[in-house]
């Protein structure tokens, strides 16, 4: 059977870093052995949002904000096998694979790839990294909520964000404990190298490309959630532009009240990363 990998994020683990090295090196990945799928009935650069979005309705995607909806799940799975008919490795990446999907859309596209080999690529962040930098990001996206009250919000009962157990379980009870691939996020890793090496065995070492998308200084999210409160014409669109640079300052950090609230409600999920697939954030 071909082999397929499925990279659904999760999400603020070096995803785009991944997805752009692997768009801008789609020929060294066919000299490797794989393919990183073009056809825009899946993909619209960096990732395969739009693979994700056909498995729902054109008003469902949008509302979930994800990009690119231009084919029905039919289509984009066709495009998809057309694709990579004479592909070794298929390559797959997109984070709204585990932020948007739930257990019926996670079983409906095990059963449209069902011709293929599949294994589930995960790539996990300590959780307190992994919140400071969402909370970056949507203060990015235009929200204006302060640390606190985002530490509420993730902290909330039904909010599923920093549970990762429940995640990875929902595919692993669809593909497979044996077909999961569990890479962990380390503090100034290139995660592109750390996901080459493990699915694509025949990728030279330490050849990833810049991240991208790395948060900036405190003082400038902050100036950016005031923005938001209030924008003026072009002042939020300026201060934006955090992406490319301005990440001298010190650092966001939690206090020590919101770093032990977050710690003891992630306490058993990083147990049971470190008993199910070994993993240690060091």
């Amino acid at each position: 059977m071909r082999r397929l990998v499925l990279h659904i994020g999760l999400e603020k683990t070096g995803s785009t870093s991944f997805q752009a090295f692997c768009t801008a090196e789609r020929q060294r990945l066919a000299a490797w052995g794989a393919l990183y799928p073009a056809n825009p009935a899946c993909f619209l650069s960096p990732n395969h949002a739009p693979l994700a979005a056909s498995y729902y309705s054109a008003e469902e995607a949008a509302a979930l904000m994800i990009a690119g909806r231009g084919a029905s799940r039919a289509q984009a799975i066709a495009a998809l096998k057309a694709e990579s008919a004479g592909a070794g490795l298929t390559l797959i990446s997109a984070e709204h694979l585990s932020s948007r999907f739930d257990a019926a859309r996670i079983a409906a596209l095990a059963a449209d790839l069902a011709d293929y080999e599949v294994s589930v690529a995960v790539v996990v962040r300590h959780p307190m990294a992994r919140a400071l930098s969402a909370y970056a990001t949507t203060i990015a996206s235009g929200r204006t909520l302060t640390l606190a009250a985002f530490v509420e919000e993730l902290l909330a009962p039904d909010n599923p964000y920093l549970s990762t157990r429940r995640t990875i379980e929902a595919w692993s009870q669809v593909f497979g404990r044996e077909r999961m691939i569990v890479v962990a996020y380390a503090r100034g890793q290139d995660i592109t190298s750390a996901l080459l090496a493990r699915l694509i065995p025949s990728a030279p070492p330490a050849i990833g490309g810049p991240r991208h998308n790395v948060s900036p200084a405190a003082a400038v999210i902050e100036r950016l959630r005031r923005a938001n409160e209030a924008p003026l014409p072009g002042v939020a669109r300026r201060l934006a532009r955090w992406r490319g640079g301005a990440r001298s300052g010190p650092a966001l950090s939690f206090t020590p009240e919101q770093a032990a609230r977050i710690a003891a409600a992630t306490a058993e999920d990083l147990g049971w990363l470190r008993r199910e697939y070994g993993v240690e954030f060091l």
